[in-house]
């Protein structure tokens, strides 16, 4: 699954990101590919793994700086996904 976070297709890097985001416990280096789609360019991706990082039950402090940096997202799409995401915690 963590190579499919480096598709050529957004759509397929964005439901990878979804379906390990659906765990509550990924392994370290499994959260760390995820917070790496936090700079991808595809904003669908960027928000999958947002979302998919905020449902882990443990994350490093550099992992969640990372989401919280997303508040700041020049795309509205993610930055409304962390607003929300920030409300529900």
């Amino acid at each position: 699954m963590l190579a499919c976070l480096q598709d050529k297709n957004s759509d397929v890097r964005a439901s990878a990101a979804e379906v390990l985001g659906a765990q509550s416990q990924l392994p370290e280096k499994a959260v760390d590919h995820l917070a790496a789609c936090l700079q991808d360019e595809d904003s669908n991706v960027r928000v999958s793994a947002v979302e998919g990082l905020w449902a882990q039950s443990q994350l490093s402090d550099r992992t969640i700086d990372s989401v919280l940096a997303y508040l700041q997202d020049k795309d509205s799409i993610v930055s409304t996904s962390s607003v929300n995401i920030s409300r529900v915690s």
